[in-house]
């Protein structure tokens, strides 16, 4: 009896652990260097010096980690007077890992070969970025 009660709770308890629920990326402003991340309920706008992304939903994060698709734009500085040779939005890929209020993140362009940086952020420190002009 007393093996059956064990294996009993064993199991339950190992099946308790692959019901890990995803929690959302806390609302509000991560900064970091050279980065600002301003997180709302339905999307995540990103700025960096000379450049700005967007992911258009919730994001998830799973076991600490997400990976999601969005939108990456790089600034030009003064634009060109014909709107044909601003940068257009690439679609990219941002994958990040979650440690309470710091968040490490990757962004790759969706050719899988232009890996466009990584960084850290925390919830509600000043981000420290200089503009392109």
């Amino acid at each position: 009896m007393k093996k059956f009660v064990f294996l009993f709770f064993s199991l339950n308890f190992l099946n308790c652990q692959n019901l890990v629920q995803p929690i959302a990326l806390s609302e509000g402003k991560w900064g970091g260097e050279q980065i600002m991340m301003n997180v709302s309920v339905d999307k995540i706008n990103f700025t960096w010096g000379c450049a700005t992304a967007e992911i258009l939903e919730k994001v998830s994060v799973l076991k600490g980690e997400f990976s999601v698709l969005g939108t990456y734009q790089r600034g030009a500085g003064i634009l060109p007077a014909d709107p044909s040779l601003w940068p257009k939005p690439q679609i990219a890929r941002f994958d990040g890992i979650l440690n309470g209020k710091t968040l490490n993140f990757k962004v790759t362009l969706v050719d899988g070969k232009t890996e466009l940086g990584s960084y850290t952020v925390v919830l509600n420190q000043e981000e420290k970025i200089f503009y392109c002009l």
